[in-house]
C-alpha cells in the first residue's frame, strides 16, 4: 500500500459505494494509475473489455482481476502473446470481483442460466460456494507451441481460489497471471489496509471496513473462449432487471440489489 498522502491524493475520501465504483471505473479506462488491489495501471489487453468492465463496476461489482477471451492469437502478438515463438495462445474470459451478498444474490440466477459459466464465491471466513461439480482444474490460459506439450500457466480450481483468499497476485493490473500463494488473507486484507489510510472514526474508514466485513470474493469463468461478450451478459441482464424495477416502483423509489433506495 502506498503512503497515506499519496493514497488520499489518488483515491480521495470515498464514503459510498458509488464513490468506490467510480474509482474502479476510472481504473478500467486507465484514468487512474492504481487501486488498493493493483499497484500498476491496467494492462493493454484490458482495453478490449474496458467498456463492459466499467459498466459492471458501475453496478457495484468491483473487479480486481480480469482477462478477455483470446482464440488462437500468435504467441508474438504485442498485446496477448507470450511463450516461445511460432506458437498460438488462448484465453477464457475471467472476472474476479467483490460484491455485497445482496447484489450477488441478485446476479446468481442470471449466471446459473448459462451452463457455460463456472463460478466460485468465498467470504472472509473461508466459506465456499460454487456451481462446479469437479474438483479438477479449469485452464483459463493455455498455449500451443512447436515441439512442446500444451502449456497451461493459469488455472482455476477450488483449492487455488481459496488460496486467493490468501494470495498475492504477482501479475497485477486486471490480468490473471502466474500466481504465487501467501499465508495471509491477502484479497480481503488489502481492503482493510486501504481503510487504514483514513483516520480512525472517519466516514471513509468506517465505510470501507463495513464493505469489506460483508463483501464476497467471486470469480467466474466463461468456458466459451470464442465469444468476448458472454461473460458480461448476466450482469447486463441484471442491470435491465434493476432498471425495470426502478421504472415500476411506487412513487419512483426502487430498492436496488445493493440495498440502496433511489
Amino acid at each position: 500500500m502506498m503512503q497515506k498522502e499519496d493514497a488520499i491524493k489518488l483515491w480521495g475520501h470515498p464514503t459510498t459505494l458509488m464513490d468506490i465504483s467510480t474509482l474502479f471505473q476510472k481504473f478500467c479506462f486507465n484514468q487512474l494509475s492504481a487501486l488498493p488491489w493493483s499497484d500498476q495501471p491496467v494492462l493493454s489487453e484490458t482495453s478490449v473489455i474496458a467498456g463492459p468492465l466499467a459498466r459492471i463496476n458501475g453496478l457495484g461489482f468491483l473487479t480486481i482481476n480480469s482477462q478477455p477471451t483470446v482464440n488462437g492469437v500468435r504467441s508474438d502478438d504485442k498485446t496477448f502473446g507470450w511463450g516461445p515463438s511460432n506458437g498460438y495462445v488462448y484465453q477464457k474470459a475471467y472476472l474476479e470481483f467483490f460484491a455485497s451478498p445482496e447484489l450477488l444474490n441478485a446476479l446468481i440466477p442470471h449466471i446459473e442460466r448459462d451452463p457455460g459459466i463456472s463460478y466460485y464465491v468465498i467470504n472472509k471466513r473461508g466459506d465456499l460456494r460454487t456451481n462446479t461439480t469437479s474438483d479438477g482444474p479449469n485452464a483459463v490460459t493455455w498455449g500451443v507451441f512447436p515441439g512442446k506439450e500444451i502449456i497451461q500457466p493459469t488455472i482455476v480450481e477450488a483449492i487455488s481460489f481459496m488460496a486467493w483468499k490468501v494470495r498475492l497476485a504477482l501479475n497485477v493490473g486486471h490480468r490473471v497471471g502466474f500466481i504465487n500463494y501467501h499465508v495471509q488473507d491477502e484479497a480481503f486484507e488489502l481492503g482493510y489496509q486501504w481503510a487504514k489510510v483514513y483516520d480512525a472514526g472517519s466516514l471513509s474508514r468506517k465505510f470501507i471496513v463495513g464493505m469489506m466485513d460483508t463483501a464476497l470474493l467471486v470469480n467466474i469463468v466463461h468456458n466459451d473462449f470464442h465469444d468476448q461478450n458472454k461473460i458480461f451478459e448476466p450482469f447486463f441482464k441484471l442491470e435491465e432487471e434493476l432498471g425495470s424495477q426502478a421504472a415500476t416502483a411506487p412513487n419512483g423509489h426502487a430498492v436496488h440489489a445493493n440495498g440502496h433506495t433511489n
